[in-house]
């Protein structure tokens, strides 16, 4: 747990109102701080919406209460497990992966708040290329939250994530070495499966959701995690 490690003077201070809060909240980055108990100490205006997101019947807030309370147990234990490598190492650890649906880079640091150990979580927006930081420790979720595609097989991810890149249905055909027929089919299925949406809608859905912006190791990665394979 955060708390297990001691408080190293290298350590940095993290204050409500700061610089580097100033600079978060004016960059759109999302930041929680949490003690040794995991429970909640801090969340700024952008946390504060991606957990009115989650948990909307909030109506006490979410200072004070658990991660455990707030997200799925397994999510929350690997949560839990990431601070305590950031603590152990006594360094930043990023978790990359989809996060709510969307590809995201969360990064857990060592902090003192308030005079306590504890760890601040961080995550730029959505929008933001995550390029990765050498000599960061970074580790993989290893439960990818697919949100509002959750329903897609492997290979209509792959053809989401080729639309939201630009590809017409008869270059995604070639790129796929599969039938414009075929194409057109997975399309189809894709609309019926997350409401109809035009071709412009679905490349905006591949965008925010992120799979235009992984590589091609870890869209196969996504895709075996979808519900269903063709």
């Amino acid at each position: 747990m955060p708390g297990s490690v001691q408080s190293d003077q290298n350590t940095a201070t993290f204050a409500p109102a700061g610089l580097a809060d100033t600079i978060a909240d004016d960059a759109g980055v999302a930041v929680l701080v949490v003690d040794a108990d995991l429970r909640l100490r801090y969340a700024n205006a952008h946390a504060q919406n991606c957990l009115n997101e989650r948990v909307p019947d909030a109506a006490t807030g979410f200072i004070g209460r658990s991660l455990h309370d707030l997200f799925p147990a397994p999510i929350a234990r690997e949560y839990a497990d990431t601070a305590s490598q950031a603590c152990a190492a006594n360094a930043p650890v990023d978790l990359v992966g989809m996060i709510s649906g969307v590809w995201r880079r969360l990064t857990f640091r060592p902090v003192t708040f308030e005079g306590e150990r504890c760890v601040l979580l961080s995550s730029p927006p959505p929008s933001v290329f995550h390029t990765k930081t050498p000599g960061r420790i970074v580790r993989r979720t290893a439960h990818d939250e697919l949100g509002p595609i959750a329903k897609l097989t492997a290979r209509e991810l792959e053809i989401l994530r080729l639309v939201g890149r630009g590809l017409n249905t008869t270059q995604t055909a070639e790129h796929l070495s599969r039938s414009v027929k075929t194409v057109d089919g997975h399309l189809l299925s894709i609309r019926n499966k997350i409401g109809q949406l035009t071709r412009t809608e679905l490349a905006a859905l591949a965008i925010e959701t992120g799979l235009t912006r992984v590589d091609d190791d870890e869209i196969r990665r996504i895709a075996r995690r979808a519900r269903s394979a063709d």
